[in-house]
């Protein structure tokens, strides 16, 4: 007895409910238990335990039903206890893809943490979904079609994944890396976004050369540059660098100097003429500059800015321009060489990049087609470059013109210095050519180091000179300044060749007749901005002036006094209408429905202008006698509607009378009949009345009809007003009668 008594204990022990203390059940330790109760207990016990093993209980939501012993469901209790002491991070499925990855790399985390299995896994990490994650999985797990009771996390994995980290997702942070400059923020700032960011492009990031180009790339030109020089490879080292160059360049008292002195706008020169360097106005010594990439080696080490050349030349400690060697700014801002696509022409380097090009992964610059287009303007005067030149009749003009391209107009550049021929990509896009991916990517090199990525090209062009059609094939890219860059590969192509003084471009193919393109000489062309672009480089600190056009004094209005037939019959064009016309057979009534009670409507709001207007046309109206005041339980608002001529016409609002007037159903005129009798005329000429509606006049047992409301008083017509809705039914009527036996027989028509 006394054992089975223990073995009822334990089996107590082992309730997964925990039922120790539920009345008739516990035995009192005073007395003995009977075997009876002990039985009963046992076969309790038992069922329970079937019964959970079925998974009756401990039902959840938790992505699959439990089917463990009790020891595993002990285990279970122990794994959750621990599992939410590492306090896992909750994903309610907003945060985009960094967010979705960032949750599942942590749960992945501490499961290992942990050491949890993976038939628990998913028990463990749905429970943090929420909100829009959490109706997801709940609509995912139906899915499910395993064998398994238990989800796996393998299954789990795939369909957050496809769900929450999309290839589209990735690809497009994938491009915030390639794209990533330095602009407005710190060298600290723009190192963490791109470590950040780099794990998103794995191919770059795995080739040592086309990692460290891509941070030089959206680095700050200066400090590109400097580090460039160093030639080293290691990108952290870069990063480390970069820093402490960002820093001494901070704390030098000529840094804000600097950046306060406005650049000078000068203008520049074609690309065409050869430079081989650039003199500062303080120096006599050239300072060259060079667009490759080539390895440099000094004799002596700056402290100042890592750069080989010695410490008493840095241009960063004295605050001066790494390009021109004077002082007042920096590279980026330098007016003798500009970025990318300037009135000078753009300057590209081009390259192939992909695993099937050996010199791209050689040295610095053996995969490179060197395209020269350095913008660099002499200290010298206009008068000096006639004098030098005298052949050349505009020497800041290149070679440009407009040309078709596949039926297109475009304004071109004929470059030599541009290795390439490229198209615009909105001028592309305008167009709706059709583009193809590269077979391997080019990478686009300005004379600052730059680089940008061109994936896609135009096949198979036509660019018509004289009438003659001659084949392209154009890369596309961002640009601005021309629709498409005729470069040294179609010139090649077609046998051009350029006469610069006389701005000719001829082409030579085999035995065809030679073609001759004519340059134009255009001037600088007019740039347009947004309003937007406009305020943010005046808060930027850029001048702005406002231009005002002054043109000559407009010519007096002519006068119909000149006119003949006005001459002869000037009682017909008088200058002012004399007043109220005489009364007539026709008089404009207003027949109202059945059981209508005066309407009176509050009057509309007027802009100053609009109530000084209203007073002068009241004055008007009233001295005519066209209008009077009025007490009228009717009143109308008015407003004013603009004429093609730019004066204002006083109308009354009289809707609401018209939705109560009778409709009259006089038949009006059809414009299409009218138009019939013109058939094969070509000049026209009509005679109109003047306030043609004011001609005819309200009957005066509805004169109070017409009352209007406004702030100068309470007024009535006494003639037809604009805006009652039969109106033009009357006033053809009065037409028709008076005109009767006028009517088609003064429309001539001549053949002229």
């Amino acid at each position: 007895m006394e054992r089975e008594a223990g073995q009822g204990s334990r089996a107590r022990e082992r309730d997964p409910l925990n039922r120790a203390g539920d009345e008739g059940l516990e035995p009192n330790p005073d007395e003995p238990v009977p075997v009876e109760t002990i039985r009963r207990q046992a076969a309790i016990d038992v069922r329970l335990l079937a019964a959970y093993e079925q998974g009756r209980y401990l039902t959840h939501e938790l992505g699959a039903v439990p089917t463990a012993p009790v020891n595993e469901a002990n285990e279970f209790r122990r794994l959750l206890a621990d599992f939410g002491s590492q306090h896992p991070p909750r994903f309610d499925g907003t945060g985009g893809y960094k967010a979705a990855e960032e949750w599942l790399e942590s749960i992945n985390n501490k499961f290992q943490l942990v050491r949890v299995p993976d038939a628990n896994k998913v028990e463990l990490a749905t429970p943090y979904l929420e909100n829009s994650a959490r109706f997801w999985w709940k609509t995912a797990r139906r899915s499910f079609t395993g064998e398994q009771l238990r989800i796996p996390w393998q299954w789990f994995e795939q369909v957050f994944t496809r769900r929450y980290l999309s290839s589209a997702q990735k690809e497009k942070l994938r491009q915030q890396f390639l794209t990533l400059t330095q602009e407005g923020i710190t060298v600290g700032q723009y190192n963490d976004t791109f470590v950040e960011l780099s794990r998103y492009a794995p191919d770059v990031t795995g080739d040592e050369y086309l990692y460290r180009r891509q941070y030089l790339n959206g680095l700050d030109p200066d400090i590109a540059q400097a580090l460039d020089a160093t030639g080293e490879n290691e990108v952290q080292e870069l990063m480390d660098r970069a820093e402490r160059m960002e820093g001494n360049g901070k704390r030098k008292s000529s840094w804000g100097q600097a950046r306060n002195v406005k650049p000078k706008f000068v203008k520049p020169v074609p690309f065409n003429k050869p430079v081989a360097s650039v003199k500062g106005p303080q120096s006599s010594a050239p300072v060259q500059f060079k667009t490759g990439m080539g390895n440099q080696t000094q004799k002596a080490w700056c402290r100042t800015c890592n750069s080989p050349h010695p410490e008493a030349q840095c241009r960063v400690a004295k605050g001066l321009c790494f390009n021109c060697g004077e002082s007042g700014h920096w590279k980026n801002e330098c007016p003798k060489v500009q970025q990318g696509f300037v009135r000078g022409g753009p300057a590209f380097g081009m390259a192939g990049r992909g695993r099937g090009n050996p010199a791209w992964r050689g040295g610095r610059t053996g995969g490179r087609v060197a395209v020269h287009a350095v913008e660099v303007i002499p200290e010298e005067s206009e008068e000096a470059q006639q004098e030098d030149d005298p052949s050349s009749t505009a020497p800041t003009e290149l070679m440009t013109g407009n040309v078709f391209i596949s039926g297109q107009r475009a304004f071109v550049l004929f470059d030599t210095g541009c290795s390439h021929s490229v198209a615009a990509r909105d001028f592309v896009e305008s167009c709706g050519w059709p583009t193809k991916s590269q077979e391997r990517a080019l990478s686009v090199q300005t004379p600052l180091g730059y680089f940008k990525e061109v994936l896609q090209c135009c096949k198979g062009l036509k660019v018509m000179i004289n009438g003659r059609d001659l084949e392209v094939d154009m890369l596309v890219l961002d640009m601005a300044g021309y629709d498409a860059l005729l470069g040294f590969d179609w010139l090649t192509r077609h046998h051009a060749m350029i006469d610069c003084a006389k701005r000719l471009v001829r082409f030579q193919a085999g035995s065809l007749a030679p073609c001759v393109f004519k340059c134009k000489a255009v001037g600088d062309p007019m740039i347009i901005i947004s309003a937007v672009e406009a305020c943010n480089l005046v808060q930027a600190g850029c001048d702005a002036y406002l231009a005002a056009v002054i043109g000559e004094a407009a010519e007096e209005k002519a006068s119909i006094d000149t006119i003949a037939v006005v001459k002869e019959f000037k009682d017909v064009f008088p200058d002012e209408i004399a007043g109220v016309p005489p009364d007539r057979e026709v008089e404009f009534g207003i027949e109202l429905l059945p059981g209508t009670t005066p309407i009176s409507k509050t009057p509309y709001r007027m802009a100053p202008a609009e109530m000084k207007e209203l007073k002068v046309q009241l004055e008007e109206l009233l001295a005519k006698g066209f209008i009077i005041p009025s007490s009228s339980p009717w009143g109308a608002p008015v407003l004013f509607v603009r004429k093609k001529d730019g004066t204002l016409r006083l109308c009354i609002d009289y809707r609401e009378l018209n939705k109560v007037t009778v409709k009259n159903r006089y038949p009006l005129p059809r414009i299409d009949d009218l138009f019939d009798q013109l058939q094969g005329s070509s000049v026209y000429s009509k005679i109109d009345l003047r306030t043609g509606y004011h001609q005819l006049k309200i009957r005066p047992s509805d004169v109070e009809k017409t009352a209007f409301r406004t702030r100068y008083g309470h007024y009535e017509f006494l003639v037809m007003p604009f805006g009652l809705t039969n109106a033009p039914a009357a006033f053809m009527d009065l037409m028709n009668r008076v005109f009767r036996e006028f009517l088609d027989a003064f429309v001539v028509a001549e053949r002229v």
